[in-house]
């Protein structure tokens, strides 16, 4: 292969995984606050029958639209006011779900992270 072919593979699987680390931190061996810190609470904590915990959040994540939007006007001369209003419930255009759960074993008195599920690759 010819090494100007090899540079370039290297840089986008670089530049790839560059953004694969930043949308997905690993907090494997790191302490469970670093999580919580990360992402919040989390929605449900589960004790594990093999000694391990699970620490799960979910995120929702919608587009939304108006129903009926209509605008009222005032015209005096060059000047004029408007103001839009938007009728009715909201219109869920897509939702998507993500559920992150992390999986952790206790060292002393605190818990570190053993391995991380994503349901959707959403998942921020």
């Amino acid at each position: 292969m010819n090494s100007r072919v090899g540079a370039f593979l290297f840089g986008i699987a670089s530049a790839i995984a560059g953004c694969a680390a930043q949308q997905y931190p690993d907090f494997t061996g790191q302490s469970i606050n670093d999580v919580i810190l990360q992402y919040g609470p989390p929605d449900t904590v589960l004790d594990l029958d093999d000694s391990r915990r699970v620490y799960q959040w979910e995120e929702i994540d919608r587009e939304t639209r108006s129903r009926v939007q209509y605008e009222v006007g005032v015209s005096d001369g060059p000047i004029s006011i408007s103001t839009v209003f938007n009728a009715g419930p909201e219109i869920v255009i897509r939702e998507d779900t993500c559920l992150r759960t992390v999986f952790a074993r206790r060292s002393g008195q605190e818990w570190f992270v053993d391995e991380i599920h994503r349901t959707e690759k959403t998942c921020r």
